[in-house]
């Protein structure tokens, strides 16, 4: 094998044997975040259901509670209403529910444990006293809900939450509500793991709840046969019910991300030997060619001075040696240079960076939903003391918590949630006249609620657009909330209109974006280090509408000047 061919093959078996270990480190590294992104995107869903189940079951323990004090039950307990009576009233009450599906029935029991009224005529006069959760509510004079029952009246699936009704802390009567089962499965079909993944919620003794296939509910979880090799399992057990929720995926749908990961894997990997393969031949010409040369000429000088063979041999080996090493050296440099200025390494700090940029989000997150659960808990020992107007301003704070929680909950999780599936746009054919005429009415409510004043100057607007009203709206509330946010003064909005497009341009007098972080303001949970508001949620929401209508969105920003936004709209 000549020269040529040796350096070839060393240049191409080096940089081929480096670029397949880089990427088997690569692949290991990602595949590892990609299964612990989906362990953490799980787990934060399952606080989120958890969360909301939780919050269905202390709603309707407070029904419950608030049904003990009502003054038609209080009547009845007196005599005042019969039995038929306060049946009826019953029956009107649990009809005029919003979520009349969840309510199976309102009864009353008597401290002996015997139902003296019902919305269900089938369940009159049925003995509830050996039943756990009447004995626990007995003994402790508190609000309790059973496991998983099989209605005595007509066999469905119930769970019941049961308050004692006190007099002079001596039991009067129990008021009860029974809630559906089968409520709880059709609650969680809306909330989906993915393309398979479900939820299961069971009681205390380990009994199902809540399952995709009825025919499981009330079975013991520990007679279901689930792989643990073939799915991922995550479990949470709920404070408030003591019921345990697990959420369940097809590794499947793991195995196809990693697999996809693979696939690109192989084809850099495959890319690299080919470049590898062309670089070789490249370099090995480039290193051979004055090899070739000075052996030709010293093969000259030979054949004229048999004299100087011998010197001129040892010339030519060490000449050639030097050479050889020398170019070797300098070319290998160049390809080491060039794999580390690949798009390999781009794509490793891209992962780094977005996986930061969620533990901080997580992080903020735990923190807002802390302050408010805090608060409730704080607030609702006060409920103990006797003092109305006290327990009145108690109750206030605790429902103004409650809604920041609900807001959290409802605002910021449900469209993070929305992020991990593709966005769906409804696009229209919309008269621009009147649709930037609905926009600025709307700026001005935004206007009058923070108090900032707001400049707002169009043109003519003709035209129409292919558009979604709904999320272009979104994106201009978006950037004017942040505009709000982030600056003091008056803030500007002009609106363009050319033949081919109309152009909305918001400027602002604010704090105003570094260099450095103007190129990741768009990257989801992405949040300045200064400014440390939000969830880093808003602006990558407004670019992939933007960019789903295939429109253009364009920030310029000075530090401590200002920003301007100009979002382009096509005209069709």
């Amino acid at each position: 094998m000549d020269i040529k061919k040796r350096i070839t093959l060393s240049i191409v078996l080096f940089c081929s044997l480096l670029i397949l270990m880089i990427s088997y480190i690569v692949y290991n590294d990602s595949a590892a975040l990609l299964a612990n992104q989906k362990k953490i995107i799980m787990s934060n869903q399952l606080d989120r259901v958890s969360e909301n189940i939780n919050y269905l079951m202390q709603l309707n323990e407070k029904e419950t509670e608030k049904l003990a004090s009502n003054k038609s039950v209080e009547a009845f307990l007196k005599g005042e209403l019969s039995p038929e009576e306060a049946n009826n009233y019953l029956s009107g009450l649990m009809a005029s529910k919003k979520n009349e599906a969840l309510y199976k029935d309102f009864f009353i029991l008597n401290p002996s444990g015997f139902i003296t009224a019902t919305t269900m005529e089938s369940a009159e006069n049925i003995d509830l006293s050996m039943r756990s959760y009447f004995k626990k509510s007995k003994e402790t004079l508190r609000t309790v809900n059973s496991n998983i029952l099989i209605a005595r009246s007509d066999e469905e699936l119930i769970i019941i939450t049961l308050t004692p009704i006190l007099k002079e802390n001596t039991i009067e009567a129990f008021a009860g509500i029974a809630i559906k089962a089968n409520y709880f499965s059709s609650f969680l079909e809306e909330m989906n793991i993915g393309e398979s993944g479900y939820y299961i919620i069971l009681d205390q003794n380990g009994r199902v709840v809540s399952h995709p296939s009825e025919s499981l509910i009330a079975k013991n979880y520990e007679n279901i046969s689930i792989n643990d090799s073939e799915y991922l399992i995550i479990n949470k057990k709920m404070n408030e019910t003591k019921y345990e929720l697990i959420a369940i995926l097809n590794q499947k749908e793991i195995n196809e991300e990693q697999n996809l990961l693979l696939r690109n894997t192989l084809i850099f990997g495959f890319s690299g030997v080919l470049l590898s393969f062309i670089l070789g031949i490249l370099l090995s010409n480039q290193i051979t060619r004055p090899i070739a040369e000075t052996n030709a000429y010293i093969e000259r000088v030979i054949k004229s001075s048999e004299i100087f063979k011998e010197k001129i041999n040892q010339q030519k080996n060490l000449f050639s040696h030097d050479t050889k090493m020398n170019q070797l050296k300098k070319n290998t440099s160049f390809v080491l240079s060039e794999i580390e200025n690949t798009k390999l390494f781009k794509y490793t700090q891209d992962m780094e960076r977005f996986y930061e940029n969620t533990l901080k989000f997580i992080s903020k997150l735990s923190h807002d939903l802390r302050t408010p659960l805090t608060l409730i808990k704080g607030y609702s020992k006060g409920l103990t003391v006797e003092d109305n107007e006290k327990r009145e301003k108690y109750l206030e704070r605790i429902d103004k918590s409650i809604q920041d929680v609900e807001n959290i909950i409802f605002n910021e999780l449900d469209i993070a949630y929305e992020l991990n599936k593709d966005a769906h746009i409804n696009r229209k054919k919309v008269q621009l006249e009147g649709y930037i005429q609905q926009i600025i009415e709307e700026i001005n409510a935004i206007s009058k609620e923070h108090t900032r004043e707001i400049l707002i100057t169009k043109d003519n607007i003709s035209g129409f657009a292919y558009l979604d009203q709904t999320n272009i709206k979104r994106v201009i509330e978006n950037i004017i909330n942040n505009a709000i946010k982030y600056s003091e003064y008056l803030i500007f909005i002009n609106i363009v209109d050319t033949n081919d497009c109309l152009e909305i341009q918001i400027k602002d007098q604010g704090i105003g974006i570094s260099p450095s972080e103007l190129s990741k303001v768009r990257d989801i949970f992405y949040q300045s280090e200064e400014n440390y508001h939000g969830y880093g949620l808003g602006l990558h929401i407004a670019d992939n509408i933007i960019r789903n209508h295939d429109y253009q969105l364009f920030i310029d920003s000075i530090p401590d000047k200002g920003t301007l936004v100009r979002i382009i709209i096509k005209k069709i």
